[in-house]
């Protein structure tokens, strides 16, 4: 009995990670879509990119602590640029909706939903499949990770020989 609890547990917890790593994810291509909408209606974009990223690190930073850096705001912007071609039509259709009484909430509910699987891996896995211009080789460490779900180190390691950087985050 003790053996089949402790199994459940360790599957419980592993499960309620992959939902965080999802969200988390999703939480992070959304503000990355909303800084780059907000850039594209801007004149003077690289001034104005610049004193928008440290305002909102700064903002952000101070309500909801750490992770919220100029340079990680910007990682959610290239996240964003690189995976967007997986959005469908109808995932661009909520992600426009601006009916009434529809919050932001009720919107990464709904594209939660119908995302489910789109991330699977963690926020450092995704750091480091951007570095990887080619959208097909990408994929294909994306897809190897997701079966293989190594950590982020092993990942990094796994990377490093065709040249992908290395960072400490």
């Amino acid at each position: 009995m003790l053996s089949k609890i402790r199994e459940l547990i360790g599957y419980a917890r592993k499960a309620v990670s992959r939902q965080i790593d999802n969200t988390m994810c999703l939480t992070y291509f959304l503000i990355g879509r909303y800084i780059i909408e907000d850039e594209q209606q801007g004149k003077k974009r690289a001034a104005y990119s610049e004193e928008t990223l440290h305002y909102l690190a700064k903002e952000l930073t101070l309500q909801f602590g750490r992770g919220f850096s100029a340079r990680n705001l910007a990682n959610m912007k290239k996240f964003y640029l690189t995976y967007q071609s997986r959005l469908s039509c109808d995932i661009l259709q909520t992600l426009s909706a601006k009916s009434p009484g529809s919050g932001e909430t009720d919107i990464l509910q709904t594209l939660s939903a119908k995302l489910t699987g789109l991330f699977m891996l963690s926020w450092s896995h995704y750091l480091l499949l951007c570095r990887i211009d080619n959208e097909a080789e990408r994929d294909f460490y994306e897809i190897e990770s997701r079966q293989n779900i190594p950590t982020r180190n092993e990942f990094a390691r796994k990377l490093r020989p065709r040249g992908v950087r290395h960072y400490s985050y």
